[in-house]
Protein backbone atom coordinates (compact mmCIF):
# COMPACT_ATOMS: atom_id res chain seq x y z
CA UNK A 1 0.00 0.00 0.00
CA UNK A 2 2.65 2.58 0.95
CA UNK A 3 4.85 1.53 -1.96
CA UNK A 4 2.22 1.91 -4.43
CA UNK A 5 1.32 5.14 -3.13
CA UNK A 6 5.02 6.31 -3.56
CA UNK A 7 4.73 5.17 -7.40
CA UNK A 8 1.22 7.32 -7.74
CA UNK A 9 2.86 9.99 -6.84
CA UNK A 10 6.34 9.28 -8.15
CA UNK A 11 8.59 9.49 -5.06
CA UNK A 12 10.98 8.10 -3.60
CA UNK A 13 11.40 7.27 0.26
CA UNK A 14 13.92 5.63 2.87
CA UNK A 15 12.55 2.75 4.78
CA UNK A 16 14.08 1.76 8.21
CA UNK A 17 14.30 -2.05 8.23
CA UNK A 18 14.02 -4.13 11.18
CA UNK A 19 16.45 -7.02 10.27
CA UNK A 20 14.43 -10.29 11.67
CA UNK A 21 11.24 -8.96 9.53
CA UNK A 22 14.01 -8.67 6.56
CA UNK A 23 15.20 -11.89 6.83
CA UNK A 24 11.57 -13.49 7.22
CA UNK A 25 10.41 -11.41 4.14
CA UNK A 26 13.31 -11.07 1.82
CA UNK A 27 10.77 -10.39 -0.82
CA UNK A 28 9.26 -7.55 0.67
CA UNK A 29 13.04 -6.21 1.12
CA UNK A 30 14.01 -6.75 -2.58
CA UNK A 31 10.31 -4.93 -4.61
CA UNK A 32 11.21 -2.14 -2.08
CA UNK A 33 14.72 -1.86 -3.60
CA UNK A 34 13.67 -2.31 -6.73
CA UNK A 35 10.78 0.14 -6.60
CA UNK A 36 13.95 3.02 -6.13
CA UNK A 37 13.71 3.19 -2.62
CA UNK A 38 16.90 3.53 -0.20
CA UNK A 39 16.55 0.75 2.25
CA UNK A 40 18.75 1.65 6.28
CA UNK A 41 19.15 -0.47 9.39
CA UNK A 42 16.56 0.14 11.88
CA UNK A 43 18.27 -2.78 14.76
CA UNK A 44 17.94 -6.65 14.92
CA UNK A 45 14.58 -7.13 16.67
CA UNK A 46 13.31 -3.79 17.39
CA UNK A 47 14.89 -2.77 21.09
CA UNK A 48 14.86 0.54 22.81
CA UNK A 49 18.79 0.37 22.81
CA UNK A 50 19.10 3.29 25.35
CA UNK A 51 17.87 0.19 27.76
CA UNK A 52 20.81 -2.74 26.97
CA UNK A 53 23.93 -2.74 27.56
CA UNK A 54 26.78 -2.14 25.21
CA UNK A 55 26.95 -5.47 24.07
CA UNK A 56 23.17 -6.05 23.64
CA UNK A 57 23.00 -3.07 21.75
CA UNK A 58 26.04 -3.64 19.41
CA UNK A 59 24.90 -6.98 18.52
CA UNK A 60 21.00 -5.34 17.61
CA UNK A 61 23.19 -2.81 15.94
CA UNK A 62 25.53 -5.07 13.82
CA UNK A 63 22.86 -7.79 13.70
CA UNK A 64 20.57 -5.83 12.05
CA UNK A 65 22.77 -4.48 9.18
CA UNK A 66 24.45 -7.71 8.42
CA UNK A 67 20.39 -9.03 7.78
CA UNK A 68 20.43 -6.15 5.57
CA UNK A 69 23.22 -6.70 3.56
CA UNK A 70 22.54 -10.65 3.98
CA UNK A 71 19.51 -10.11 1.96
CA UNK A 72 19.93 -7.19 -0.34
CA UNK A 73 23.77 -7.72 -1.24
CA UNK A 74 24.53 -4.83 0.21
CA UNK A 75 25.61 -2.73 3.52
CA UNK A 76 22.82 -0.01 4.44
CA UNK A 77 24.06 3.00 4.86
CA UNK A 78 21.66 4.06 7.08
CA UNK A 79 20.20 3.47 10.48
CA UNK A 80 17.61 4.88 12.73
CA UNK A 81 17.25 3.59 15.99
CA UNK A 82 13.87 2.05 16.99
CA UNK A 83 11.66 5.63 18.60
CA UNK A 84 14.62 7.65 18.08
CA UNK A 85 16.02 6.63 21.32
CA UNK A 86 19.96 7.08 21.28
CA UNK A 87 22.45 8.37 23.70
CA UNK A 88 26.00 9.28 23.59
CA UNK A 89 26.96 5.31 24.22
CA UNK A 90 24.41 4.32 21.72
CA UNK A 91 25.86 7.29 18.91
CA UNK A 92 29.41 6.34 19.40
CA UNK A 93 28.55 2.39 18.92
CA UNK A 94 26.94 3.34 15.36
CA UNK A 95 29.70 5.62 14.58
CA UNK A 96 32.24 2.96 15.37
CA UNK A 97 29.86 0.18 13.49
CA UNK A 98 29.44 2.31 10.17
CA UNK A 99 32.70 4.11 9.90
CA UNK A 100 35.65 1.77 11.26
CA UNK A 101 37.77 3.88 11.93
CA UNK A 102 37.40 6.28 8.63
CA UNK A 103 36.61 9.89 8.54
CA UNK A 104 32.87 10.48 8.27
CA UNK A 105 31.57 10.82 5.49
CA UNK A 106 27.95 12.72 6.05
CA UNK A 107 25.46 11.52 3.51
CA UNK A 108 23.21 14.65 2.37
CA UNK A 109 19.64 13.99 3.21
CA UNK A 110 20.25 11.13 5.26
CA UNK A 111 18.09 10.77 8.68
CA UNK A 112 20.83 9.70 10.95
CA UNK A 113 24.43 10.09 10.48
CA UNK A 114 27.18 9.78 13.37
CA UNK A 115 31.05 10.50 13.38
CA UNK A 116 33.09 7.95 15.48
CA UNK A 117 32.80 10.30 18.08
CA UNK A 118 29.29 9.86 19.03
CA UNK A 119 28.37 13.54 16.91
CA UNK A 120 25.54 13.65 13.98
CA UNK A 121 26.17 14.95 10.82
CA UNK A 122 24.88 18.44 10.81
CA UNK A 123 26.67 19.57 14.47
CA UNK A 124 24.03 19.02 16.13
CA UNK A 125 22.95 15.60 18.13
CA UNK A 126 19.34 14.62 17.24
CA UNK A 127 16.64 16.13 15.50
CA UNK A 128 13.40 14.35 14.26
CA UNK A 129 13.88 14.71 10.55
CA UNK A 130 11.24 15.81 8.26
CA UNK A 131 9.25 14.54 5.83
CA UNK A 132 11.33 15.85 2.79
CA UNK A 133 14.33 13.67 4.69
CA UNK A 134 12.22 10.54 5.22
CA UNK A 135 10.45 11.33 1.93
CA UNK A 136 12.33 11.98 -1.35
CA UNK A 137 10.27 13.68 -3.96
CA UNK A 138 11.87 13.76 -7.73
CA UNK A 139 10.48 17.67 -7.59
CA UNK A 140 10.70 19.92 -4.15
CA UNK A 141 7.50 20.44 -2.88
CA UNK A 142 5.34 23.44 -3.98
CA UNK A 143 4.74 26.05 -1.57
CA UNK A 144 0.71 26.61 -1.27
CA UNK A 145 -0.53 29.26 -3.16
Amino acid sequence: MVRQLLRDHNARATFFLIGQRVREHPEEARAIVADGHEVGSHTLTHPRLTDLDEGEARREIEEGVAAVEEVLGTRPRLFRPPGFHADDRVLAIVGRFYNAGKEPSPVPGSTFVASGDGNCSGGGRWARPSLWTRLRLREPPRKPL
